[in-house]
This record gives C-alpha cells, sequence and structure tokens, in this order.
C-alpha cells in the first residue's frame, strides 16, 4: 500500500558527513556519480521519496496522533505539577500549625508556671 523508503539511498550510513557532494571533492562522497558533475537522477530520486513521506496519509495521520499524544502528556505534567504544589501547601500549613501549637503549648506553660509556680 505504501512507497519502500529506502534510508540507505541517500543517506550517509558510513558514519562521514551526511551532506551529499556535488562538487565531485574526494573528502565527501558524490551522490550516486563517480563524475564530478551531479547526478540529477538520484537527486530527483531522493526529492521524490521525500516528498512520498512528508506527504504520505500514515505519517501525516501518525504525525498527529503524536501531536495529540504531547499534548496529553504536557497537560499530564501541567496537572501533576499542580498537584505537587498543592500537596507542598498543605504540608507548610500543617507545619505551621503543629510550629504554633508547639509555641502555644510552650508559652502555656510558662505562663502556668508564672501565674501559679
Amino acid at each position: 500500500m505504501y512507497g519502500h523508503y529506502d534510508y540507505g539511498s541517500h543517506h550517509n550510513v558510513d558514519g562521514s558527513s551526511s551532506q551529499p557532494n556535488f562538487g565531485g571533492s574526494s573528502s565527501q562522497p558524490n551522490v550516486g556519480s563517480t563524475s564530478s558533475q551531479p547526478n540529477f537522477h538520484e537527486l530527483a530520486k531522493m526529492m521524490a521519496s521525500e516528498y512520498v513521506m512528508a506527504n504520505d496519509p500514515y505519517n501525516t495521520q501518525k504525525k498527529q496522533e503524536m501531536s495529540e499524544l504531547l499534548k496529553i502528556k504536557n497537560r499530564e505534567l501541567e496537572l501533576k505539577a499542580a498537584e505537587l504544589e498543592i500537596r507542598r501547601m498543605e504540608n507548610r500549613q500543617r507545619d505551621e500549625a503543629l510550629y504554633e501549637t508547639t509555641i502555644d503549648e510552650a508559652l502555656n506553660e510558662r505562663l502556668r508556671q508564672r501565674l501559679f509556680g
């Protein structure tokens, strides 16, 4: 149903630069040609293949699905951050209440000692 995408036809897989060489220098491989002239047939095949991949309905659908998934994950992270902030605030309120209770007990004990002691 979908055309075969040959990654090796225009992607350099031997670890050197991935840019095609249209000038014919020896430091980079020439795109499908041994002469110093660019091989327009190979270039046209490469461009057509990339065009098909970019306009393939399957790939377009997958990109949309991934985009939606990323939006969902982003929203989940936002909600998790909000939950953590709420938990932090609750912990702070609890710590402040505990501190006030501890201080109140210490003050009450000193007042009792002064008044009744």
